[in-house]
């Protein structure tokens, strides 16, 4: 692999510092193969005539929160913390900002939404008892919060909806490098 100019050194450089997951999921994003190991991984996304296409997959988003399992059967802890969550929402002062989110489309948006801090216990009850419905594009992020959630961000959001309902989220952005 030849580094010729600029671009491709200040890319190479980027993709570099990520670890093989993430590399594996830019990959299944831009459907490249995944297999191998994070230098044929990086080999392959290097080799790209236009390298400004790579994605990460740690794109700010939420995930939506549940109360009930996949066979529709309330999960009673998940309700009564969400109630918590809704309260310190609720009760919270200036506790609104802007957040970046992705459509159904795959499209971002920006939207301003009130929300409380998620902090690593909280993160961890949610992903062992499975208190999210992450949708298939969702899945390598999920993957990343797993095993590394020192690396983002983390929020719980109240997301309104078009009914009038409002959903609570988990939202994830990866912090600045």
């Amino acid at each position: 692999m030849s580094v010729e100019t600029k671009e491709q050194v200040e890319q190479f450089i980027l993709l570099q510092g990520k670890d093989e997951e993430e590399l594996r999921a830019i990959c299944e994003g831009m459907k490249l193969s995944t297999k191998g190991k994070k230098p044929h991984l990086l080999q392959r996304l290097m080799s790209l005539q236009d390298p400004q296409y790579q994605r990460s997959v740690a794109r700010p988003q939420a995930i939506p929160l549940r109360t009930r399992g996949p066979n529709g059967q309330p999960l009673p802890a998940a309700m009564e913390t969400m109630k918590k969550w809704r309260r310190l929402i609720f009760e919270g002062r200036r506790n609104t900002k802007e957040f970046s989110l992705i459509n159904s489309r795959g499209k971002s948006y920006k939207a301003r939404l009130r929300y409380t801090k998620c902090g690593r216990k909280s993160l961890d009850t949610i992903l062992e008892k499975g208190w999210y419905m992450a949708h298939t594009s969702q899945r390598d992020l999920v993957n990343l919060l797993k095993n590394r959630p020192e690396n983002f961000n983390l929020s719980i959001i109240q997301k309104p909806d078009s009914q009038g309902n409002s959903w609570l989220m988990l939202h994830c952005e990866a912090k600045a490098a």
